[in-house]
């Protein structure tokens, strides 16, 4: 289980992480497929910087800015402002009143909108990485905070077509790979030869 107290450490190791890989990308690695069949890199970099930003207005209790996702964030210094984008939502979501109540715009549990940004954050940074061949590290707690996350989360998640059927893995495999078979990921995929 994830409580809320440790939310704020996961998000930033998984901010600083996901920066890592985002600050190696190229813009000529742009239109190279990702794991995440409907995106190539340069649309999956926009929904991840465009759903950090919505977790920005959820932790304060906003609405969502109409149009926030499908915007083009990727203008000017864009892996600075990703940069900046993740440091403010650790920031956010430090404060423990952002865990209470339920969030306008999605509906649910703030403590379910703060796991819903780890997930998007550590599995998009693999995304982005198998994408690009960048190297990504997860460290053994982020894997089991996923882990335990997907595990209880994946089934609504695909429900709400939020993630993919699920990819069968080896009872044996790494916990990291049982989570990204969980939302619908191979964690065998690279990209087409």
């Amino acid at each position: 289980m994830v409580d809320t107290e440790q939310m704020p450490r996961l998000l930033a190791k998984a901010s600083v992480g996901t920066s890592a890989v985002v600050r190696g990308i190229e813009p000529a690695s742009f239109g190279e497929p990702t794991p995440c069949a409907k995106y190539d890199v340069r649309a999956l970099l926009n929904h991840l910087f465009g759903v950090i930003v919505m977790f920005h207005s959820l932790a304060r209790k906003e609405e969502v800015p109409e149009g926030l996702l499908q915007a083009d964030h990727l203008h000017g210094d864009w892996a600075t402002g990703f940069e900046k984008a993740t440091e403010r939502l650790v920031e956010l979501w430090s404060d423990p009143e952002a865990y209470e109540g339920v969030t306008p715009t999605l509906g649910v549990p703030a403590s379910i909108a703060a796991q819903m940004a780890l997930i998007d954050l550590v599995v998009h940074g693999w995304d982005l990485s198998r994408a690009t061949g960048l190297p990504y590290t997860v460290d053994d707690e982020l894997v089991r905070a996923v882990t335990a996350l997907m595990e209880r989360m994946g089934d609504q998640a695909r429900q709400m077509g939020v993630f993919g059927a699920a990819v069968p893995v080896p009872e044996t495999a790494p916990a990291f790979d049982r989570a990204l078979g969980l939302s619908g990921r191979d964690p065998r995929w690279s990209p087409p030869a």
